[in-house]
């Protein structure tokens, strides 16, 4: 058997993060396609050809049905990886957050310390703001959720027309714009997030679902193996050998993060060089006296940096630049 080309080692896709098993699942997709194509032009003399009826993959002996199967694990893998992408809209979201927090801080400190502008006319401009933009002071102090609903009517009180020669004397105008800009653009980043939790909570695959993706997957190796035995074909060939290229990467990978993860633990365990010493019991004593057998004191095995105080949470209001 060791001269034959086969599916040695069947990954193990419970070892695996959502990631690396849909990299699994979608290159063997892809593998099967490009198998089911290089023999979809006849089949050798002898093989059946049952399958290529079907649908399935006719120089694997794959069906129909686990092709269909395969596919629908792929688009279920694929939708739980839509975490990483609202990960990387959470961050745009903080960042434009900051941004509009840092333009109209600006706007209405400006105005409500117009006392020391350097103009007269600039002084007269923002007293007559500050009736209106007071009740903005420390906006960023409120709950992200209600910032959005706030700057909208902050706008609204800023452009009315009786202020709008005094905007203009301020240099309002082009930070009006860019406030009103920075707003919008939150405003469709959280309702695309949103859109996309929806999308991630109703493809969340259940508990079983990696033994179902196990069994399929173990059967098309199993099968490869079967039909590459009994019908050898160049396509059942490039295959095999591609598929023991996939699962050996896909392998590496993981052992390359295990590798990582265990670095990271290892730091932060404490050091054990100075544990103490177990004191032998004095053997000098008088004969009418036992020796001590008292047990020596367990060490401290209190874990470092786990105390009851709680870090002062960072001060994140936007820096007027």
């Amino acid at each position: 058997m060791g001269t034959y080309n086969l599916i040695q080692d069947v990954i193990s896709l419970k070892t695996l993060n959502v990631a690396e098993r849909l990299e699994v699942l979608d290159s063997m997709q892809g593998l099967l396609l490009a198998a089911k194509d290089s023999s979809s032009s006849g089949s050798e003399p002898g093989q059946p050809s049952v399958q290529a009826e079907t649908g399935g993959v006719e120089a694997l002996g794959v069906s129909e049905e686990q092709m269909t199967k395969l596919a629908d694990y792929v688009a279920i893998f694929t939708s739980a990886t839509y975490q990483t992408r609202r990960n990387s809209q959470t961050d745009e979201l903080a960042a434009v957050d900051a941004e509009r927090c840092r333009i109209v801080k600006y706007m209405v400190e400006k105005s409500l310390n117009y006392k020391n502008l350097p103009l007269a006319e600039e002084q007269a401009a923002g007293k007559a703001l500050t009736v209106e933009l007071a009740p903005y002071d420390k906006f960023y102090e409120r709950p992200v959720a209600e910032r959005t609903r706030i700057i909208d009517g902050f706008l609204e009180d800023a452009r009315k027309e009786k202020y709008a020669a005094h905007i203009t004397t301020l240099g309002f105008d082009t930070y009006l714009a860019k406030a009103e800009e920075l707003n919008n653009r939150y405003k469709q980043l959280a309702a695309l997030r949103n859109t996309e939790d929806t999308a991630t909570r109703e493809a969340v695959y259940p508990s079983d679902l990696t033994e179902e993706v196990q069994d399929l997957v173990d059967d098309i190796c199993a099968l490869a193996n079967a039909w590459s035995l009994a019908h050898p074909s160049d396509a059942a060939t490039t295959f095999i050998t591609e598929t023991n290229t996939l699962f050996d990467r896909v392998r590496a990978t993981r052992k390359r993060r295990g590798s990582q993860k265990d670095k990271s633990d290892d730091a932060s365990k404490p050091d054990d060089k100075d544990e103490p010493t177990t004191e032998q019991p004095d053997t000098e004593t008088p004969d009418t006296e036992q020796p001590d057998t008292e047990e020596p004191d367990t060490p401290d095995t209190e874990t470092p940096g786990t105390g009851t105080e709680t870090p002062e949470e960072p001060d994140d209001r936007p820096v007027v630049q």
